[in-house]
């Protein structure tokens, strides 16, 4: 399971519920993706009042297809979680945690938190990049193009035919 804690608390909140059973423990590939995967990918805003974590997708999925993201307010313990969406593998969030880029199904997304909507961005994204405060998103399709998108302004084309590109 995943447990956050401010340490002005008494004791730490738990994030999850179920992240992996007893039966899916007995698999190590999985017991290395929560680990690795799942455990290092949580992310807070600025203001510590949203915290996002990735969680166990439904059991008819592998983990390959990505998890289920999403966030809460780790301020208060009875705060439901909110999900953004499933098959999710890969995401990143503006400073104030009022938007969500990710990657799902090979498409990049935004999800706004206030109105609970997503918008397509792109399809077919092989990675991404957020600036440091939010404004920009850089990303890279297949065929080696890289595109730069700065707030509510279109798409650009930087470049095309990209060797190498790392995120």
């Amino acid at each position: 399971e995943l447990y956050y804690w401010d340490f002005g608390r008494d004791k730490p909140l738990q994030v999850t519920q179920d992240l992996i059973s007893d039966n899916d423990y007995s698999n190590s590939e999985l017991r290395e993706f929560v680990k690795y995967t799942l455990a290092y990918d949580c992310k807070i805003n600025v203001d510590g009042d949203r915290l996002f974590y990735p969680d166990k997708n439904n059991d008819e999925k592998d983990y390959n297809d990505g998890y289920s993201l999403y966030y809460r307010n780790p301020n208060k313990e009875k705060s439901e979680p909110v999900k953004v969406d499933s098959e999710v593998t890969s995401y990143d969030i503006d400073p104030d945690g009022k938007n969500v880029y990710y990657i799902k199904d090979k498409s990049l997304y935004v999800y706004n938190v206030k109105e609970e909507l997503k918008d397509k961005l792109a399809s077919d994204v092989t990675g991404f990049a957020l600036s440091d405060d939010g404004s920009r998103i850089l990303f890279a399709n297949k065929d080696n193009d890289l595109y730069i998108k700065v707030e509510d302004n279109d798409k650009e084309k930087l470049t095309g035919e990209v060797g190498n590109i790392y995120f």
